[in-house]
């Protein structure tokens, strides 16, 4: 893989786009067309695709309007028809269409006795489709800093922001999945957590404000010198919201199964 560093001044989601798409134009194009035709490799018919597509970013805009603005302003300088570009923001929505698929491990420790949390992960995906990533620094309307890495396309997989929260980002599958009107996307949760989460409950509240269709789990590490550290996956599927809190050792290991009893069975 490799990786596109962008750090923006630019605090207007559509001037961002804007510059994300003039910049890496040729990549933007290249994750839309890629997953265009991953996901009728796997078998999953084009009027869905777009009907799945449509619907999950008429879902982001109604929640959240500046995100959406974000996509088609990157698809429009990319030289894409917007809904091209949002289906690789929607992708896990779009892939409840097709047979489930594994993807990320993150482990996360809490010194029991104090001190900063330790964080890792892995992203596991297919190589033809992870070929190109986005290392994007940026600033908010608010004021908040984040950086993050994720795809072209998608709103945000890991990142960090400036009131020292971290976060980890790993595929789920549910019974539920599918079977309700396209949602959110769940990546663009986890950039509205990183732009405007400071702790594990805010990032909670934010996650269980959005309709889902698809499931994952974000867990999202935070530190600060008064308050400490703290820690928890919030496990995410259109039957409801869980959270996971690490054990008594400290670790919190996250895979591609849920560990919440109740969405768990």
């Amino acid at each position: 893989m490799k990786l596109h560093p962008l750090t923006t001044t630019a605090t207007s989601p559509r001037e961002r786009g804007r510059e994300i798409g003039t910049r890496y134009a040729v990549h933007v194009r290249a994750a839309s067309a890629r997953y265009l035709t991953h996901f009728e490799l796997l078998g999953i018919p084009a009027d869905v695709v777009r009907d799945t597509t449509d619907a999950s970013h008429a879902a982001l805009r109604a929640w959240a309007p500046g995100l959406a603005d974000e996509s088609d302003a990157m698809a429009e300088a990319a030289g894409l028809e917007t809904w091209r570009l949002a289906a690789v923001g929607a992708r896990t929505e779009i892939l409840t269409k097709a047979p489930a698929q594994g993807e990320c491990t993150t482990a996360v420790f809490v010194p029991p006795s104090g001190g900063a949390p330790e964080t890792i992960q892995t992203w596991d995906w297919h190589s033809t489709l992870a070929s190109d990533g986005l290392l994007l620094a940026l600033t908010t309307q608010a004021g908040r800093r984040v950086k993050l890495f994720t795809e072209f396309g998608t709103a945000a997989k890991i990142g960090v922001n400036d009131a020292g929260l971290g976060l980890h980002f790993n595929i789920l599958s549910h019974s539920a999945d599918g079977t309700t009107a396209p949602g959110v996307p769940v990546h663009a949760i986890a950039r509205r957590v990183l732009e405007e989460a400071t702790t594990v409950t805010e990032a909670r509240d934010i996650a269980a404000s959005a309709r889902v269709s698809a499931s994952t789990v974000l867990t999202v590490a935070t530190f600060d010198a008064r308050d400490g550290a703290d820690a928890a996956s919030i496990e995410m599927a259109p039957a409801g919201v869980a959270i996971v809190r690490p054990a008594e050792d400290g670790w919190l290991i996250h895979t591609n199964h849920f560990l919440d009893p109740g969405l768990a069975a």
